[in-house]
């Protein structure tokens, strides 16, 4: 049986397209929340409270998996650096919008 020697140099991308997937995931989730909630909801503070909960913690999870991937130095690298900007910046664009605002 041969092997090709760069197939156990580094691990596949998991973390990496995870850590992209996350945030469309929690986007996901939170547009069928959202649409769940408004039509019970007759004042929009459910839908609100989703995407401000849901959101955020799909960032989160995306930053984390990014970094996992990034120190496991899977193959790919463009993947989880490309999950680490989209995540972390939108994470801290919602952080800064939230501070400002008050």
């Amino acid at each position: 049986m041969i092997t090709d020697p760069d197939d156990f140099e580094s691990p596949r991308p998991v973390y990496g397209i995870l850590s992209i997937a996350a945030p469309l995931l929690g986007l996901a989730l939170a547009i069928v929340s959202v649409r769940a909630i408004q039509a019970s909801d007759t004042l929009g503070i459910g839908a609100f409270f989703c995407i401000f909960t849901i959101m955020p913690i799909a960032f989160l999870v995306g930053t984390v998996l990014a970094i996992v991937a990034l120190r496991r130095r899977e193959r790919f690298r463009a993947l989880p650096v490309l999950g680490l900007v989209f995540n972390l910046g939108l994470l801290l664009l919602g952080l800064i919008v939230v501070i400002k605002g008050k």
